[in-house]
Parts: structure tokens; C-alpha cells; sequence
């Protein structure tokens, strides 16, 4: 049996690790990046509304109105999310989300989302979620009002989000501030809105948040995301010392290299010999790398399947054993005493 480098196996357990982070993230990322928001096609903005100062409910209500008669009579669906709420707001009238089953009770009613019937207080729960549980004979009280709640949705449902526990009719919204998100092929109407928002007394500022390229996204969230620009550096910073290292290796090789070559050896034979000497070592320490991530997951939301761990597994130790043999081949076993005709 070889013996065990262990500072190789050192190296290539941070190298793994820090390929991990960079990678799994990688693809996370890229995933979200190519999805479209609740299931939408194309045709569909993303708009910010913010305001730092005190809202006049006055204006809220006339800015409502407003709203609601220029988008009545229209092929349109309204998504609005609050930071400061767990419920999710939307506007729907031609139930385009109603294709969607619910794990038990009936869609939304917008028959009349400005009145006072009814309609405006039906709410959708979220399966499992704390308002799930804390309903009494299907009701829920929310800022002082007591809603029915006439269906449950799943954590698949394509409005389920990480941060909301519950559905309501956009139109008996309190705060207007949020991340919009608004469906229709009617470009025109998208200008309407923002005008509306624009010459309101609302005092908001409104962002149109660009669909940028795959690559574009990554960048950003290279550059952003402090995790991801450490791992980015980490891995950069291990190749490099493992390039060092390397040669530093191979140059202990040089003299027997030379005289194995001098007789009829060829490089690729010495290559196998070589690996013999530092494959063992990979390995454990691309699976120590691979451990020391999968110990760091329970942290996280998501978990990667078991596929993953062996397929970092065989990455690592293959772009590991890959810089080894470029530096190899690339190697001059020059030696005072053995001088080597390479160009056989």
C-alpha cells in the first residue's frame, strides 16, 4: 500500500469543500435563474413599490380604486408580496391559478374585490403552516378582521413562497408597498399602472427589475454574495498551491525519471506509476471534503440526494488528478548527468 500524503489529503479536502459551495450554489442559482415567477410564461413584469414615509390609507383606498378600474374587464393577474406580511396578495378574476388544484376548499372569489361582501374576506392557508394551525372552524383573525379561510394550499402549488403563509384578495391590502408581479400580454396596461403609482400621492418609487442573461446572474451573484466569492477565491487559491506542490513532487521524481526515460520508459508509463502515488490520497481527502460539506447542510434548507455527494466525489478527484497530469506532462526531467531526448 502507497503511503499517504497528507498534506495532499489536505489540500483536496478544502479543494472539495470549497468546489461544493461554489458548484451546488452554482447550479441552485442557475436553476432560479431560469424559472419564471409562479409558473408565468413571458409575458409578465416585476415591479418595486417603496415608501419611507407615513401612508395616507386615504390614499391607499382612492389609489385602489384606481386601480381596480383600469384592470377590471382585463385578461390580467396581480401578485403583490410585503415584507412586513406573511400572506401574499393577488388579483385574479380569469383564474388563470385556479387550474391548480388545492389540497382541500375552493379558490378565490373576485367577483367583487373593492365591496364589502364577502369575497374580499376569503383567504387560502398554506398547509401546515402556523396560521394552518391556528384556524378556529375555518376562520383566522389578521389585523383585526376575522377572514374565512375556504381553501388550503400545498408547498407546491405554484403561489406557494418560502416567506408567505397565506393567500388574500390584493384589493383589501392596507400597504401597497411590495414586489409586484403582473401577468398580461397588455403592455400598455403596465404603462397605465406605473402612472397611476407615478402621479399618485403615494410617494413611491417604482423599479422594473430587468430579466438579465444566465451569465449576467452569475456574475452578480459571484460579486455579491460573500459565501460565493470566498469559495470562488478559495479554489482559485488551492489550484494554484496544488500547481506548486506539484512540481515540487515531480522534481524529486527528476533523476529516476530521467534514467526510466533515458531506457525506453515513456511518459505515460511513468504517468501511471505516479498516480499510483497520489490517488490514494485524493480520495480521501475529496471524501473528507465531501463529509465535512454534507455536516454543513442540515443548515440549509435543501439537501442535496446522495448522487450529488458521489458526483462531487469523482469531480474533485478527477480535476485533482487532471492538473497533476498536465504539470506532469509538461515536465522537464532534466538532469545534469542524464540529458533525455523528449522529441522521440
Amino acid at each position: 500500500m502507497k503511503k499517504i500524503n497528507w498534506l495532499l489529503v489536505f489540500l483536496n479536502t478544502l479543494c472539495t469543500g470549497a468546489t461544493a459551495v461554489f458548484f451546488l450554489f452554482t447550479i441552485f442559482q442557475l436553476t432560479i435563474a431560469k424559472e419564471t415567477p409562479f409558473n408565468f410564461k413571458e409575458s409578465y413584469n416585476q415591479l418595486r413599490i417603496t415608501n419611507i414615509y407615513t401612508i395616507n390609507q386615504s390614499e391607499t383606498v382612492e389609489l385602489k380604486e384606481k386601480i381596480h378600474t383600469l384592470v377590471s374587464d382585463q385578461d390580467v393577474v396581480i401578485i403583490m408580496t410585503n415584507i412586513d406580511l406573511v400572506g401574499l396578495a393577488l388579483y385574479d378574476p380569469q383564474g388563470y391559478f385556479k387550474q391548480y388544484p388545492l389540497k382541500t376548499g375552493n379558490y378565490l372569489d373576485f367577483y367583487d374585490p373593492l365591496g364589502e361582501n364577502e369575497e374580499i374576506h376569503q383567504i387560502l392557508v398554506k398547509e401546515n403552516s402556523f396560521l394552518y394551525n391556528s384556524m378556529e372552524n375555518n376562520t383566522i383573525m389578521l389585523h383585526g378582521k376575522e377572514y374565512k379561510v375556504v381553501g388550503v394550499y400545498s408547498e407546491d402549488h405554484p403561489l406557494a413562497t418560502e416567506n408567505t403563509q397565506y393567500i388574500y384578495n390584493f384589493f383589501s391590502t392596507i400597504d401597497l408597498r411590495g414586489e409586484y408581479v403582473i401577468y398580461t400580454e397588455n403592455e400598455k396596461l403596465i404603462d397605465e399602472i406605473i402612472i397611476l403609482f407615478d402621479n399618485s400621492e403615494y410617494k413611491i418609487k417604482i423599479f422594473e427589475l430587468k430579466k438579465e442573461n444566465l451569465f449576467i446572474t452569475f456574475l452578480n451573484q459571484v460579486i455579491t454574495i460573500p459565501l460565493y466569492l470566498t469559495s470562488f477565491i478559495g479554489i482559485i487559491f488551492i489550484y494554484f498551491n496544488y500547481y506548486l506542490y506539484f512540481n515540487v513532487f515531480l522534481s524529486k521524481f527528476s533523476k529516476i525519471s530521467s534514467i526510466h526515460l533515458r531506457f525506453g520508459a515513456t511518459k505515460f508509463k511513468l504517468l501511471l506509476e505516479y498516480s499510483k502515488e497520489i490517488l490514494m490520497s485524493l480520495t480521501i481527502g475529496s471524501g473528507l471534503g465531501s463529509i465535512f460539506y454534507w455536516l454543513f447542510i442540515p443548515l440549509r434548507n435543501e439537501q442535496p440526494p446522495f448522487k450529488i455527494y458521489l458526483l462531487l466525489l469523482v469531480v474533485s478527484i478527477s480535476l485533482s488528478y487532471l492538473l497533476f497530469a498536465v504539470v506532469y506532462w509538461f515536465k522537464k526531467f532534466n538532469d545534469t548527468k542524464w540529458r533525455v531526448d523528449y522529441e522521440r
